[in-house]
């Protein structure tokens, strides 16, 4: 027992050793926050952020200041791409991914840190960690967009272990699109709805939003109708009446970049790689089709679907709707996931030939946000985006639906 005793004691001194003093009676006991002589945009908002929480936290606000006004003796937090992180190695970090090192006399903090000064689509390593960091040892929330929104408990005394940990996204790219140019009328003041946005934007990227700009790609076949239906009638959807040619009963109102096309078409597949050959840069192939649901009733897209209706009894259900002028009548065909997930496989092994390492970019959208059935099997290299058909005001119903095909 007692060389029990006197061992717990040697470990509970060693960790005392190991203890970096942060806080001690409300007083903030480093020196200030060194950034480089010319931080990128998202790095400098990392070193704003970092004094903006810690004021809150402690009542002390540390002074920014670069490498060369360090003092000896002192101790400081340093930010992004000084020279004192260079063993961080930051450069060789993945897109947002940053590291955080705890010692004695600094904590070192830096990330993959784009060049661009634009909120949520450039690389903000170092902020991320910041923001880990401050979640981690700091107890910091937030909860909703704006100060009231802000969680920051007072801290007395903070003790932090000599450690190093990396911060990596869970997602490899993300956003949430905003309608803040939309609805101006709704707002009591143009400055009330400048303010909401501007404060639901820093929430958002607080929460590690950030989208990679490779990933936001558009509609990719938009000028395909004029460019093709003369030549390649059969490239586009068979709609319910046998016709190939955009569906005039659409939000749209039959307007060709809106044109859906058959996704089984082996020639289609093939024309849609050479074109992107031909581009010769991008490692992405987008894929995403035109917006709109998908619509294509000729006998190999319904296949491709592995319904358990029957084709000719999707068909008759699609067209009995489509003779109506209905807008839902692409529905009626039920989930045709496989059908597109099949497209992006197809694609992906026609571009192999040219570049096995390229990624393609798609769409969980309309009437193909199902998850696919067991027949399909994707892969890391294709990356899809999640749109399915849930409108505002979302009810309990809806967001039940939207977390069960999330999670599929």
């Amino acid at each position: 027992m007692k060389k029990q005793l006197v061992m717990i004691g040697l470990l509970a001194a060693a960790a005392m050793l190991q203890a970096v003093e942060l806080v001690r009676d409300g007083q903030l006991l480093f020196n200030g926050i060194v950034t480089p002589e010319k931080p990128v945009p998202m790095a400098a908002l990392a070193a704003k952020e970092l004094v903006y929480h810690l004021k809150l936290a402690t009542g002390t606000e540390l002074p920014v200041i670069t490498e060369k006004a360090v003092k000896s003796g002192g101790r400081y937090f340093y930010l992004g791409a000084c020279r004192a992180n260079a063993g961080l190695k930051p450069k060789k970090a993945g897109w947002n991914e940053g590291t955080v090192k705890i010692s004695s006399d600094r904590i070192r903090i830096a990330g993959n840190d784009g060049s661009r000064d634009v909120l949520g689509i450039t690389s903000s390593g170092t902020a991320f960690a910041v923001y880990e960091f401050l979640e981690r040892y700091l107890g910091v929330r937030w909860i909703w967009p704006g100060k009231d929104g802000e969680i920051v408990p007072e801290c007395r005394n903070l003790n932090l272990p000599e450690t190093t940990f990396v911060f990596k996204p869970v997602l490899r790219s993300s956003v949430w699109r905003s309608s803040g140019g939309k609805l101006k009328q709704a707002w009591a003041s143009e400055q009330a709805r400048k303010n909401f946005y501007q404060n639901q934007s820093l929430w958002l990227f607080r929460h590690r939003f950030c989208c990679d700009s490779r990933y936001m790609n558009g509609h990719a076949f938009r000028e395909y109708y004029d460019r093709y239906h003369k030549e390649h009638p059969e490239f586009f959807s068979m709609l319910p009446d046998g016709t190939r040619r955009p569906n005039k009963y659409d939000w749209s109102g039959g307007r060709s970049p809106y044109v859906s096309l058959c996704v089984t078409n082996q020639e289609l597949i093939r024309t849609i790689v050479r074109n992107w050959a031909a581009g010769g840069t991008s490692k992405i192939l987008n894929l995403n089709e035109n917006d709109t649901a998908g619509e294509c009733c000729c006998d190999a897209c319904l296949a491709a679907d592995h319904s358990s209706l029957s084709a000719e009894e999707r068909r008759q259900a699609a067209k009995k709707l489509f003779d109506q002028k209905s807008a839902r009548w692409p529905y009626a065909l039920g989930s045709i996931s496989d059908r597109y997930c099949q497209f992006y496989l197809d694609a992906q092994k026609e571009a192999d030939k040219i570049d096995p390492k390229h990624e393609i970019a798609g769409l969980i959208y309309a009437n193909y946000s199902e998850p696919p059935s067991s027949r399909i099997k994707l892969n890391s290299r294709i990356q899809l985006r999640f749109c399915p058909p849930y409108m505002y005001p979302l009810t309990r119903k809806k967001v039940d639906e939207y977390k069960r095909i999330w999670g599929g």
